[in-house]
């Protein structure tokens, strides 16, 4: 199986990168071709020094985090990739996840892993958080991702049909959450993606990304609501089913303009607040 690994790297996460590509360099599988679209780091040499298992390739290009994510889908695409493995470069990764996701994708066209969090310093925070509802090879459909995500850039990867699939998407270029949109609607064109909890990535927990597995706060929520009304109106021009959560969470990230209103919202959302919840569930909408 002709299989990639795709990354982009950036300079505020330099810190992780050792991290990063030790964890690459560990993989009990090295049938992998690293791709790379370099995001404004200087010198990325050093981090790859004495790796003799990794010989990056660097895509150029310059853009988005929307715009860089699917080109370089793109490019793995026109490539003739049968298996893409996606990794963030301020998370690492256990050492079999490389073998485990492409097993899976022999009968899958999609595979999601497991998440270890751990905070800043790379500390251990809590282990396998999305088996706390998730069971071992379930398979996953389009409406378990409806009101909140847990298929990231950093825990799937796509076979060859799904690849072929995420590369005709046109994405907009301002999309922040580009991963719920690009699987949502690989998932409502009849794809089925399968979990498992055998290999796993350890996310970094810190502000740019803790939404939805951290505690709310006022710029959380309100980032959240701008996120959702988005997200559900680009689904919506795809699939009527998400015209009414468009026009509801428009409504509300209006609303949220407000600072009374948001702070009362705030207060709802804390005390209906659930237990491991994914990427922008806790985000949800008032009750009627």
């Amino acid at each position: 199986m002709k299989t990639a690994f795709f990354s982009v790297i950036y300079p505020a996460a330099e810190p992780f990168l050792n991290d990063f590509f030790g964890s690459l360099e560990r993989q009990t599988d090295h049938g992998f071709d690293l791709f790379l679209i370099n995001d404004g780091v200087e010198e990325p040499e050093p981090y790859l020094a004495g790796r003799e298992n990794l010989a990056p390739v660097f895509l150029d290009y310059s853009g988005t985090p929307a715009q860089l994510r699917q080109f370089g889908i793109r490019a793995l695409w026109r490539r003739g990739y049968e298996a893409v493995v996606l990794g963030d470069c301020d998370d690492w990764f256990r050492p079999d996840r490389v073998a485990v996701l492409k097993t899976l994708l022999r009968d899958s066209p999609i595979a999601v892993n497991e998440l270890d969090l751990v905070d800043l310093d790379g500390e251990p925070l809590e282990s396998g958080y999305l088996a706390r509802r998730i069971e071992e090879g379930r398979v996953v459909r389009a409406g378990d991702i409806q009101d909140g995500n847990f298929m990231g850039l950093s825990n799937t990867a796509l076979g060859g049909e799904a690849l072929e699939m995420a590369a005709s998407l046109d994405l907009d270029p301002d999309l922040v959450a580009i991963d719920w949109f690009m699987f949502g609607m690989l998932l409502h064109q009849g794809l089925q993606a399968v979990f498992t909890g055998r290999t796993g990535t350890f996310y970094r927990q810190h502000p740019k990304n803790s939404v939805g597995m951290s505690r709310l706060t006022e710029e959380k929520a309100r980032q959240g609501l701008e996120i959702k009304a988005r997200h559900y109106c680009l689904m919506a021009r795809a699939h009527k089913l998400y015209q009414n959560q468009c026009r509801r969470f428009s409504r509300m990230n209006e609303t949220a303009r407000n600072p009374e209103w948001l702070e009362a919202y705030l207060d709802f959302l804390e005390s209906h607040r659930m237990e491991h919840p994914f990427w922008w569930e806790d985000i949800r909408p008032l009750e009627d």
